[in-house]
């Protein structure tokens, strides 16, 4: 789906359970560690240190970075919440918002050689496999190209490679996440547990 909705994502993908299991696996093989560390560091009272905060804070932005566009979203969204998290983690997860890396320029040419054809390339000056792009971001990056025939700058936005379909099956997992946490949370109030 192209808009955000959790019926059209759980139909979607409800009939690819291996690919969720394996996203979900990939998931929690990115933020398990990172949590086990951050837990044994509050356990051992350092958590309040600077350095440890920083030094958390940059192993987020990284495992974040690692999961992709919709991760990537994540972080700069949690990087403008100063009520939920320390200003190291504010500080780090905010280099998401201005200085995510790029995707591979040859991933870039060939996504638009097949959404655009391949004739599409020859339109611009000096765009190959060794352009470099001008700014990147979660979803996609920006070439600045020069058009063939009249000379004149253009930016081009790329998308990254099967953003939407790893973005709607992330925003699925997220979304089922969110449910499951509620339906403890409502069985836990049941029984009087978080009184």
């Amino acid at each position: 789906p192209r808009v955000y909705d959790p019926t059209a994502l759980k139909a979607a993908w409800s009939s690819h359970p291996a690919k969720v299991a394996c996203r979900v696996g990939e998931i929690t093989g990115q933020l398990a560690p990172f949590a086990l560390r951050l837990s044994l560091d509050r356990y051992r009272g350092k958590l309040a240190e600077p350095e440890v905060q920083r030094r958390h804070a940059a192993d987020l932005r990284e495992r974040l970075v690692a999961l992709g566009p919709a991760f990537i979203k994540l972080g700069q969204l949690l990087s403008s919440r100063p009520d939920l998290l320390p200003q190291p983690m504010l500080n780090e997860l905010k280099q998401l918002c201005d200085a995510v890396p790029a995707f591979p320029t040859s991933d870039a040419v060939a996504l638009l050689r097949a959404e655009l054809g391949h004739d599409i390339l020859s339109e611009f000056k000096e765009f190959d496999e060794n352009s470099r792009p001008i700014a990147a971001a979660s979803l996609g990056q920006v070439y600045l190209l020069r058009l063939n025939g009249s000379g004149k700058e253009v930016a081009v936005k790329i998308q990254r490679p099967d953003v939407l379909q790893s973005v709607s099956l992330d925003l699925h997992i997220l979304h089922r996440y969110g449910e499951f946490v509620e339906g403890v949370k409502s069985q836990f109030m049941r029984w009087n547990v978080m009184a």
